[in-house]
């Protein structure tokens, strides 16, 4: 379930919106990318980190807290 009391937030890379975090508060926070990260950088591209390559799916919250 999405804890409401927190929106989404939005990461940007040069300009653009490549990513949006989103808080659950059971888990904790994932990671999902923009279409438009997917198509400009591709799957397994490089955008914000190594560690979390460019993909369709989000990453769970024990991927993106290390990163976070």
């Amino acid at each position: 379930m999405i804890d409401d009391t927190y929106p989404p937030l939005a990461a940007w890379l040069h300009g653009e919106r490549v990513a949006q975090l989103t808080y659950d508060g059971l888990r904790g926070v994932q990671l999902r990318y923009t279409a438009s990260a997917v198509e400009r950088y591709g799957i397994n591209g490089l955008a914000l980190s190594a560690s979390l390559p460019v993909r369709v799916d989000a990453y769970l919250p024990n991927r993106s807290a290390p990163y976070l």
